[in-house]
């Protein structure tokens, strides 16, 4: 099994290491550009995404499609013809055993890689965003504005509904494994697993007045620090320890 994902892999990622051995030598930079007309099912991409076999991933406006280095294979949610309205696919993430998440419009599914299929985790929920595993094995992530958890072990779904907590954005785990949530109004969100609620931070305390104060993204940045990007004021550096 070794060999054959070794083997994939060499084929899938020949094509790509030749192009920059290229771009080294001659200092220039090559792109390639891929639209419907490649065999891509919408030129509208949102998200993507590489598995362990070295097939990359993209979610698009119609469907998901499976990029082997050469041609496309399109899938969508329905594949028995009846399906009336296109698969919106926001958001990919592949675990740590290469199993593939697919969250959208419809819902949260996974990947079956025997039956080539997409299959239905979660289907309650619409709009799934923003990804994201932690320490323990949980797949956190947006439904909407809601945040929510899901545990595979024991397909227990937790929810933090805005009513009680906040309109969710986006999430990430920082590098001590503390998950963050941003809000829609200026707010970072850090999780205690043991308390099991969260501490707010106000991103916009020490800034001048915002056009919004709508966190768009958040990336660990190490060293105890988060950089997160807003919609009006720009990127932004908050520092946990000091939580400045």
């Amino acid at each position: 099994m070794h060999t054959i994902r070794h083997i994939i892999s060499y084929f899938l990622l020949t094509p790509i290491l030749w192009c920059f051995t290229l771009n080294a030598n001659a200092q220039s930079y090559f792109f390639r550009h891929y639209q419907v007309e490649n065999g891509l099912s919408n030129n509208t991409v949102f998200s993507s995404v590489q598995d362990k076999l070295g097939f990359l991933w993209f979610g698009t406006k119609d469907g998901i499609n499976r990029f082997d280095g050469y041609h496309f294979k399109h899938f969508n949610i329905n594949d028995d013809g009846h399906n009336m309205t296109p698969d919106i696919i926001s958001s990919l993430l592949v675990t740590d055993d290469d199993r593939l998440l697919i969250g959208c419009q419809k819902g949260l599914y996974t990947f079956d890689r025997e039956k080539e299929k997409l299959v239905p985790i979660i289907d309650s929920l619409k709009w799934i965003n923003y990804m994201s595993i932690d320490k323990n094995g949980d797949l956190w992530f947006i439904s909407a504005v809601m945040l929510c958890r899901y545990n595979f072990k024991t397909n227990k779904l937790l929810r933090f509904p805005q009513g009680k907590y906040f309109p969710a954005t986006t999430i990430c785990n920082a590098d001590d494994g503390a998950v963050w949530a941003a809000t829609t109004d200026g707010f970072l969100q850090r999780f205690d697993s043991i308390k099991q609620n969260f501490t707010k931070f106000d991103l916009f305390s020490h800034s001048g007045p915002a056009t919004s104060n709508w966190i768009q993204t958040i990336h660990s940045a190490g060293n105890n620090q988060l950089f997160v990007g807003t919609s009006s004021q720009g990127l932004k550096k908050f520092d946990i320890a000091t939580a400045t």
